[in-house]
């Protein structure tokens, strides 16, 4: 008689065991580890999710798409015909270099992907887009405050003060710097 009754519970012990089994095989299977410098999307069956680590993405329940975390720079030109005039009355072209990313907070990268989605949010055609002509006005309002010797002697400082111009926080994005790559004086004074 206890034969009898311990053939049922080997066989119901299998059955858990294996079901066991195959659910964490299902689950390793659908894990997704996030590579560093990228954030996770996951949209679907439990809403919009971002996870910087990894996150279990179901097949037909869930979209997962990446997107890029790291900097980019964007160059912003400033041809003659839309020279700047400095303190002084110098009329000067000046090449910068702003480094944005998206900030890496979940709220931060569902904003960006909900305005941009996530193939254009690393873009940096998209990105320069959004910030050339923010950029370029701050440039200009900075060249105001400085007169040409003192600001292509001291670039660094000029970078500082462009960037106190730019709210850090840009609709998910944030600059991180910006750096004067060349200033160049133009024909005439003003």
């Amino acid at each position: 008689m206890l034969a009898e009754l311990s053939k049922p519970i080997i066989i119901t012990m299998a059955v858990f065991v294996g079901l066991n089994i195959s659910t964490f095989i299902m689950l390793l299977l659908c894990y997704r580890k996030v590579p560093q410098g990228k954030a996770l999307v996951r949209n679907g069956f439990s809403g919009l999710k971002v996870t910087f680590n990894g996150k279990i993405v179901i097949p037909l329940l869930h979209k997962a798409e990446f997107v890029d975390v790291t900097y980019k720079r964007i160059l912003v030109d400033c041809i003659s015909d839309n020279a700047f005039i400095t303190k002084d009355n110098v009329q000067i072209n000046v090449l910068a270099a702003f480094f944005v990313r998206i900030n890496n907070t979940e709220e931060d990268v569902i904003r960006v992907v909900q305005d941009l989605g996530c193939e254009n949010a690393s873009k940096i055609e998209v990105i320069a887009d959004l910030f050339s002509s923010k950029f370029r006005e701050k440039l200009r309002d900075a060249a105001r405050q400085f007169n040409y010797i003192d600001l292509d002697e001291n670039r660094m400082a000029f970078g500082k003060r462009v960037m106190g111009f730019i709210d850090k926080n840009l609709n998910g994005y944030i600059l991180e710097n910006v750096i004067i790559e060349n200033v160049v004086k133009m024909g005439n004074d003003v």
